[in-house]
C-alpha cells in the first residue's frame, strides 16, 4: 500500500504489522503508569492520540490483550512489539506508542502523565554517563568503562 500524503507509517520490530495514520495527533504524552511498564517494557511510554478514524493497519495481524478493565492492548504476534492502547475512558481514539512510528522525532510530547508511578531515579537520569552508541562501539574495553561510569 501507498502511502498517503500527510500520513505517518509505522509497525512492529519484525516488520509484519504495519499501520498508518492521517494527520496531526490530538496529543502528545509521556506516561509513568505502571501498566504501560508492563505492556512495553519500557520505564516511560510516549502516546500519540489520534481519533480512530484517522488509524489503520495496513498489513498484518495483531494480538489484543484486555491488560484492565475497559482497555485494549495491540501488540505483534510474532515479535512482541507493543503498537497500540485504546479505552473505553477515550471513545473513538487510539492511543499509538510513538516509538512504533516509522519518524518519531516530530511527536514531541506536551504532557507527562500518572507522574505518581514515574521511578524515582528517572528524574536524574540526564546526570549520568552518556555514549553516543554503546561505550564497545565507541572504543576498545567498552564494558570496562561502562563499569567505571557506574
Amino acid at each position: 500500500m501507498d502511502k498517503i500524503p500527510g500520513s505517518e507509517t509505522g509497525g512492529c520490530l519484525c516488520g509484519k504489522v504495519r499501520y498508518q495514520v492521517l494527520g496531526a495527533p490530538n496529543w502528545v504524552a509521556i506516561c509513568h503508569c505502571e501498566s504501560c511498564r508492563k505492556a512495553t517494557g519500557a520505564m516511560l511510554s510516549v502516546y500519540a492520540g489520534f481519533y480512530d478514524k484517522a488509524f489503520c493497519y495496513t498489513s498484518g495481524t495483531v494480538n489484543t490483550h484486555a491488560s484492565s478493565e475497559g482497555v485494549e492492548r495491540c501488540f505483534c504476534g510474532n515479535c512482541g512489539s507493543s503498537l497500540t492502547y485504546a479505552s473505553t475512558r477515550w471513545p473513538g481514539e487510539v492511543h499509538v506508542l510513538v516509538a512504533s512510528i516509522d519518524d518519531p522525532s516530530s511527536y514531541v510530547p506536551q504532557a507527562q502523565i500518572y507522574l505518581q508511578d514515574s521511578v524515582p531515579w528517572l528524574s536524574s537520569a540526564h546526570e549520568i554517563a552518556k555514549f553516543h552508541t554503546t561505550p564497545s562501539e565507541e572504543k576498545e574495553g567498552g564494558s570496562d568503562e561502562l563499569a567505571k561510569a557506574v
